[in-house]
């Protein structure tokens, strides 16, 4: 059911009541528009067999769909909703999802906060309170946890203990971190399969969190 409705969300994207209500709401269809613009560079950028984008200090190219596709997910959830509200969640989502996980990331290189030099720690601390703006989204009713959002969260955690458990290897020198519990050999696309999968998992938590 999970995925059907999300499915829908975005097929919702082509139908005239949806069209009909963006155009009502300027700063929504802006968003829209700048979201399909993201995808239309993902698709420019694979194409040329880039998976880095340079000029954003080589982020993955795949982050910047997902970021996409949450937007749009806002937009098409919240057709009804007032233009700024539908815009500010629009915002909120994509912007936590980036720093919430950038801020996992992090911890899992210390484990422990007071660990961290002085720097990691304060971008740290700016990550952890970025992300935490999801919590807007839970007081004004337009997120929820369901079954399919609860799915997602735990293949995430299962995913990310997994990386630990095969000592936290990192795609740009294959290091392990961690003394591996699961000594398995490892490729670099092993690595970078394994990251993606867990920012997918992370992105997909995101986006059956609507009500």
């Amino acid at each position: 059911m999970g995925q059907s409705n999300k499915c829908g969300s975005y097929q919702a994207i082509f139908s005239r009541d949806f069209i009909r209500r963006l155009v009502q709401k300027p700063i929504s269809l802006l968003t829209a528009l700048s979201a399909l613009g993201l995808l239309g560079l993902v698709i420019i950028e694979l194409s040329r067999g880039n998976i880095y984008y340079g000029r954003l200090e080589y982020v993955d190219v795949t982050t910047l769909a997902m970021v996409a596709l949450l937007v749009l997910r806002a937009v098409t959830k919240l057709h009804s909703a007032p233009d700024l509200e539908t815009f500010s969640i629009a915002l909120v989502s994509s912007l936590s999802f980036l720093f919430s996980y950038e801020a996992i990331y992090k911890w899992s290189f210390f484990l422990l906060p007071w660990k961290m030099p002085p720097l990691e720690l304060r971008e740290f601390l700016l990550q952890v309170g970025v992300g935490l703006i999801l919590l807007t989204g839970f007081t004004q009713g337009v997120y929820k946890l369901k079954r399919a959002s609860v799915i997602m969260l735990g293949l995430f955690i299962t995913t990310w203990f997994f990386w630990f458990a095969i000592g936290f290897p990192q795609l740009w020198d294959g290091v392990k971190y961690y003394d591996a519990v699961l000594d398995l050999p490892l490729t670099g696309n092993m690595i970078y399969v394994l990251n993606r999968l867990t920012k997918f998992f992370w992105f997909m938590f995101y986006s059956f969190l609507y009500a």
